[in-house]
């Protein structure tokens, strides 16, 4: 779900053996994705298709699980989102989670954008982890595991932006997915990180 090029869902497939199906809004991401597997030396057994988030095309109980990976910030209806979810996860299926949430007390007009997921403050939907939490658990979702990894992105994209002052960036890079703006992407949500203004939060949620 908002697979983007196909990342997660391409390594879950090649390291686990995972029949993934990675959707995306975005066409010009999807057909990226294909490219890239078609390219790629091993093959791999992941299926591409444009999907709205909010209205996934698949059949009840379809999935054994669903992966969001900084997918969920840009909507605004997340209730609509986990029950289409829901409806779409065989009985006792995983959500798994790994997405960017409003820190506590935090106003959300304090963040600062562009950022990876929205270009403005108008098309960002944060919410704090435990107001997630709480709308899931109200929704019928249990949370069978939760860490907050807000430290360890900090520590890895300061790292990650060290590294590339010293290095020539690979040819594939968060450039050709965001265009020129990724940059300062990446620098506001490093910003906003050590302001203390979001956090990153995974988790497994299951169906009960």
């Amino acid at each position: 779900m908002g697979a983007g090029l196909g990342g997660c869902a391409r390594i879950l497939a090649l390291e686990h053996g995972c029949a993934m199906t990675a959707t995306d809004i975005d066409a010009d991401y999807i057909k990226a994705a294909q490219l890239l597997d078609q390219n790629l030396g091993t093959p791999t057994t992941c299926h591409y298709q444009v999907a709205n988030s909010l209205d996934l095309p698949f059949s009840d109980h379809h999935f054994d699980f669903i992966l969001s990976q900084h997918a969920m910030m840009p909507i605004d209806n997340k209730a609509k989102l986990l029950q289409g979810i829901k409806q779409v996860l065989k009985p006792g299926g995983s959500l798994l989670l790994h997405e960017v949430y409003l820190a506590p007390a935090q106003l959300a007009d304090a963040v600062a954008y562009p950022t990876p997921w929205a270009n403005e403050r108008a098309s960002s939907y944060l919410q704090t982890w435990h107001e997630f939490e709480a709308l899931s658990q109200h929704l019928g979702w249990h949370v069978a595991q939760h860490k907050d990894e807000t430290a360890h992105s900090l520590t890895w994209l300061q790292q990650t932006r060290a590294a590339k002052t010293t290095t020539h960036p690979p040819a594939l890079n968060a450039r050709l997915a965001l265009g020129k703006e990724a940059g300062k992407m990446s620098a506001n949500v490093l910003y906003n990180l050590q302001q203390g203004r979001i956090e990153v939060h995974s988790a497994r949620l299951v169906v009960l």
